[in-house]
C-alpha cells in the first residue's frame, strides 16, 4: 500500500490503542478483542466467507514504511486503497487478502490505511508481526478476534 492508497486526514490521536514502538497504530485490534461481523453483513463480499474485523492502520509522523505479517493464527490481512473502500459499492474482499502487507507513508507524515482482518472463525487469537523504518526488528503483537479469544 502506498501514499496514493491512503488518507492523511488525522482523525485524532486519542483512543484506547496507542502507537506501537514501531510507530504503527491499529484501530480496534488489541488483546481484549471486539466481536467481528460475518463478512456478508459487513457490506463487503468474499467467496471464502468468514468474519471481518475492520481496523484502519495508522503510521505516525516520521514512519517511512511499515510491514505487518500474520505470524500465528488463521487470518488474512485486507487493507485496501482508500478509493475502493470509500466507493460506496459492494466489492469483493478476496482480491485484497494477503498474509502480509507493506505500507508506505506520504513523505514520512501521518498516514492512514483502510481495511482489517478476515478470519474463518469468530474467535481467533492471532499474533501479528509489525516492523517499520523506526523499528525494523519485528515486534509481536497479540490480537484477539472475538472478545477474550486470547484468554
Amino acid at each position: 500500500m502506498f501514499c496514493v492508497d491512503a488518507y492523511t486526514t488525522e482523525p485524532g490521536r486519542s483512543g484506547p490503542q496507542p502507537f506501537l514502538a514501531a510507530g504503527v497504530k491499529f484501530e480496534s485490534l488489541n488483546a481484549i478483542g471486539l466481536d467481528p461481523i460475518p463478512v456478508g453483513e459487513s457490506g463487503l463480499s468474499s467467496e471464502r466467507g468468514g468474519y471481518f474485523t475492520k481496523s484502519p492502520l495508522y503510521l505516525d509522523d516520521g514512519v517511512a514504511w511499515a510491514e505487518v505479517t500474520v505470524i500465528e493464527g488463521d487470518a488474512s490481512l485486507a487493507w485496501v486503497p482508500a478509493s475502493v473502500w470509500t466507493s460506496g459499492g459492494r466489492w469483493l474482499l478476496d482480491a485484497y487478502l494477503a498474509p502480509s502487507a507493506h505500507f508506505e507513508s506520504c513523505d514520512g507524515s501521518y498516514t492512514g490505511f483502510l481495511g482489517g482482518l478476515l478470519t474463518s472463525a469468530a474467535d481467533e487469537c492471532l499474533t501479528l508481526g509489525v516492523s517499520s523504518s523506526l523499528r525494523p526488528e519485528v515486534q509481536a503483537v497479540r490480537v484477539a478476534i472475538g472478545r477474550d479469544a486470547c484468554n
